[in-house]
């Protein structure tokens, strides 16, 4: 790939890279299929509301209902709490996430 695309990071915030690796350790897992996170996406898109990574948080968050795994009270308790209480903005992970370990560029530490 070339032009500006290639040269700009795939996630513009923290959350959006772990809310990546989330769907894809559930999807590797079993847990979720990528086909029901797909057509919850294709919703969420087709709403044509918020930026993309929003609308992808939503649709892994109704595939994680639809499995079963996620209750939307319990999701609706959580977010109010953390937005009550937001982390502190330098409170992130010093490590990049990495969805598999063995595959860590070199150089990079491990915990």
């Amino acid at each position: 790939m070339t032009g500006p695309a290639a040269e700009r990071a795939p996630f513009d915030a923290p959350w959006q890279a772990r809310a990546f690796a989330i769907a894809v350790h559930l999807t590797e897992t079993g847990a979720i299929s990528w086909d029901v996170v797909k057509s919850h996406l294709i919703a969420e898109v087709a709403a044509g509301e918020d930026a993309y990574y929003e609308q992808f948080l939503r649709a892994l968050e109704g595939a994680l209902a639809e499995a079963g795994l996620l209750a939307a009270a319990a999701l609706g308790e959580r977010t109010a709490v953390v937005a009550a209480h937001p982390p502190h903005p330098t409170a992130v992970a010093k490590n990049p996430v990495a969805v598999d370990p063995g595959r860590r560029r070199e150089g990079t530490p491990t915990r």
